[in-house]
């Protein structure tokens, strides 16, 4: 069998398309012929940006909200990314699971009982018999690689490990001596204010970030979770205005005059109650991380 290679000329690709009424683009010769690296910086600038997250407003233009503290200057450190200790430690990860459990509605459901059958999920089943496990719609392949946790099973066609390490977490206890030396425990790292992924009906995502206590020992022994919550717009109507007590608590937390500790505390109240009198409830709630709300 031979190997055929054909060339086809530009002018007559496009004689083609013109005779069949396709639209085509081709590459101006402008374009085709720069070099310099000038010319190619322009076009770099000049290029559309894309988030690397979906949202409809970029950092730089969160300086442009929080009218109703004009003179204040917007500190990112403070209001967009906060991740100092002292501010940090004023929420517990026992607080946020509680908060689901009882969110909930079910009786019998515990903090405890959650935080097994999430875990168990990444095992192949029977498990703890709680829900649902890594191999319940295709077992995991090869089987040979199970015991190195390299195997892969399959979820609507995409490939994902199964089981995966985390699955042991099913058999700890982050909640007793949560405070203490549980290496099992889970402490708050980060409060992330994500408005710039607000969208047409939501006011963007607000996550908190909590890291296993063994990381602070082995840097090889570290489990990240980070609950994103999306945010209802509490007045819909008025676009993006109805986010504004939200915008504008996030700014205020940029006054320097307020201590590490208050800020933290000022952020647990607005994860765990929301912002009373303003529509917005509590952020933490088991209908800001269901599947149609479109989290990150």
């Amino acid at each position: 069998m031979s190997n055929i290679s054909m060339r086809v000329r530009p002018s007559a690709v496009i004689a083609w398309c013109m005779a069949a009424g396709v639209s085509l683009s081709w590459p101006i010769a402008a374009h085709a012929q720069m070099t310099s690296s000038g010319q190619i910086q322009m076009l770099r600038l000049n290029k559309p940006r894309h988030h690397p997250e979906r949202g409809d407003v970029r950092l730089n233009e969160l300086r442009s909200f929080g009218a109703n503290l004009p003179n204040l200057a917007l500190n990112r450190h403070l209001s967009i990314f906060v991740s100092d200790v002292e501010t940090v430690n004023q929420i517990k990860f026992s607080e946020v699971m509680d908060q689901l459990v009882k969110q909930s509605g079910d009786p019998f459901l515990t903090k405890q009982i959650l935080f097994d059958q999430w875990w168990d999920s990444a095992g192949q089943g029977p498990g703890l018999g709680l829900g649902p496990h890594c191999d319940d719609d295709t077992p995991p392949a090869p089987p040979s690689d199970i015991a190195t946790f390299t195997a892969t099973s399959k979820l609507n066609k995409f490939p994902y490990r199964c089981p995966r390490l985390e699955a042991a977490e099913a058999a700890s206890d982050p909640f007793t001596n949560e405070v203490g030396a549980n290496k099992d425990a889970y402490s708050a790292i980060a409060f992330s204010n994500r408005f710039d992924l607000i969208g047409p009906s939501d006011c963007g995502e607000y996550r908190i970030v909590f890291a296993r206590n063994s990381g602070k020992l082995d840097a090889l022994n570290r489990n990240l979770i980070i609950f994103e919550a999306r945010v209802p717009n509490p007045k819909p109507g008025d676009g993006r205005d109805g986010c504004r007590p939200i915008l504008d608590f996030w700014h205020s937390l940029s006054d320097t005059s307020i201590n590490a500790v208050d800020r933290g505390i000022r952020l647990r109240n607005f994860y765990l109650n929301g912002l009373p009198g303003t529509g917005v409830g509590p952020i933490v709630h088991i209908d800001h991380y269901a599947a149609d709300t479109r989290a990150g």
